[in-house]
């Protein structure tokens, strides 16, 4: 099963909503692999399968729902993205080292509020 992205104080849900926001770019360029991306990467290295795979994709949907009802796609968008670009496998762990992206978290939970 999927372990949570370490994600500082927005918490597993409120990563899950605000990785989701980024699902609505799987199309747009510059996007990066996109959620589905992320969380086939993820399910690789933390040994997951297909409905692992589901359930991340939908926890980052439903994120990113609430970030586009609440004006937060910017700061979605600029955390996701650190999330993207910083996640590695790490001990049959996916994330990104540290507080890479505490910043980043930090703007999307203010806004989120």
């Amino acid at each position: 099963m999927l372990r949570r992205v370490k994600t500082g104080r927005i918490g597993a849900r409120a990563a899950a909503i605000v990785l989701s926001a980024c699902a609505s770019l799987l199309f747009v360029p510059g996007c990066g692999r996109g959620i589905s991306g992320y969380c086939e990467d993820a399910a690789v290295c933390e040994g997951g399968n297909e409905a692992d795979i589901e359930a991340c994709q939908v926890r980052f949907e439903t994120l990113e729902e609430r970030a586009d009802l609440t004006n937060c796609n910017q700061e979605f968008e600029d955390w996701y993205a650190c999330l993207d670009d910083g996640s590695r496998c790490n001990d049959d762990r996916y994330g990104v080292d540290g507080d890479e992206c505490e910043s980043e978290e930090e703007r999307v939970e203010d806004c989120l509020q």
